[in-house]
């Protein structure tokens, strides 16, 4: 698995570097993706199944750094490369809710306050940067975090999931008051301007 993954990424990689547009970009983020898989398959111990917490983490990593290049124009196109991480990131903290039988109430409860904050400052950020796509992708993420809390939870009304539900309504609100008082900030252009030849000396 982790040698096909290499020769895919490397043939993706040549794609994207001839012709960087979303197909190709997407074709390389998915033969990385499953070369990463494979990778943390790694972890494992015997015929044990991988420990979700380490996957949770790994994906989550790897979508974060991933919009981060893209918004740093290391990744083009940059709007597809930063929705492709967001959606990432926001996904990866349910990771650890997939694997398990036994899923406890706080189990199911971190995951969906990890993607909640992940919402959240992807909100900020989407704001920040003016772009539209990541902000619906953070909506939807936050709607779904919230609604896996209080649904896995409230019924119960004990302790932790009161204050599980209080600092995920406090990390929502932080985030729409940053993005009110954060102002835009532009990319990094893409394509450096050419320099300008001098002038003629002035006349003696």
């Amino acid at each position: 698995g982790i040698l096909t993954g290499v020769v895919a990424t490397a043939g993706a990689t040549i794609l994207w570097l001839r012709l960087r547009r979303s197909l190709q970009l997407i074709a390389l983020y998915g033969t990385t993706f499953a070369t990463l898989a494979a990778l943390v398959e790694l972890t494992a111990e015997g015929f044990e199944p991988t420990d979700p917490n380490v996957t949770a983490i790994v994906f989550w990593v790897f979508g974060v750094l991933w919009a981060l290049a893209a918004d740093r124009a290391l990744l083009h196109p940059l709007r597809t490369g930063v929705v492709v991480g967001t959606l990432t990131a926001i996904i990866a903290p349910y990771a650890i809710a997939t694997v398990r039988f036994d899923l406890s109430q706080t189990t199911i409860t971190l995951a969906a306050v990890w993607s909640f904050a992940t919402s959240a400052i992807a909100l900020t950020f989407g704001d920040v940067r003016g772009d539209r796509a990541v902000q619906g992708i953070a909506i939807a993420g936050i709607i779904v975090g919230a609604g896996v809390i209080v649904g896995n939870n409230v019924s119960d009304s004990n302790t932790a999931t009161i204050i599980a539900l209080v600092v995920g309504l406090a990390l929502l609100g932080a985030a729409l008051v940053a993005a009110r008082v954060s102002k835009p900030v532009s990319r990094p252009p893409t394509v450096v301007p050419p320099t300008l030849p001098p002038g003629p000396p002035p006349a003696p």
